[in-house]
């Protein structure tokens, strides 16, 4: 991934480090609200090269191949059972979250991305200060701003900038 970031000219490098998987929220947990597995919020493997030449695809790339917006669960679930296509991609888009299912990164893997990257790293979702010694002896030339953000990119389509 890193590499196909760097082909496509981004600089800067966001990682989320408040979950340890997705969907491990306890607000997520609480309501069910794991729009994921319907393949909302899985676009970056559904249109990575390697992962769907594995499954004999394409990857899909551009505006029309976005779920619709905004998210609504149980109209999803109405939707799958008639539609084909949308049982298809919520397959690839669960077979997607597969990858990353059990493994887990550690603040030493930090350094990788730090010695991997050239731009600047983004720690995002540090929920306490206690956390910082930890990538701090980790993790070199990291500038570091405590922001207030809301989980809601999901459910609206919208980012908050």
């Amino acid at each position: 991934m890193l590499s196909r970031a760097k082909a496509c000219n981004y600089t800067t490098l966001v990682v989320t480090v408040d979950a340890m998987t997705h969907g491990w929220r306890p607000q997520d947990l609480a309501t069910s609200y794991f729009p994921l597995v319907h393949a909302y919020g899985t676009q970056i493997g559904l249109s990575d090269p390697v992962f769907m030449q594995r499954h004999g695809r394409e990857p899909l790339l551009g505006p029309n191949t976005h779920p619709k917006f905004p998210y609504d669960s149980a109209n999803t679930d109405r939707a799958i059972q008639d539609d084909e296509n949308l049982q298809d991609i919520a397959y690839l888009g669960m077979d997607w979250l597969r990858e990353f299912q059990g493994f887990f990164w550690t603040w030493a893997d930090l350094k990788f991305l730090r010695d991997s990257w050239e731009g600047p790293l983004v720690l995002k979702g540090i929920q306490h200060v206690e956390v910082m010694p930890y990538f701090l002896s980790t993790v070199i030339d990291v500038e570091v701003s405590l922001v207030r953000t809301q989980f809601w990119q999901l459910n609206t389509g919208q980012t908050e900038l």
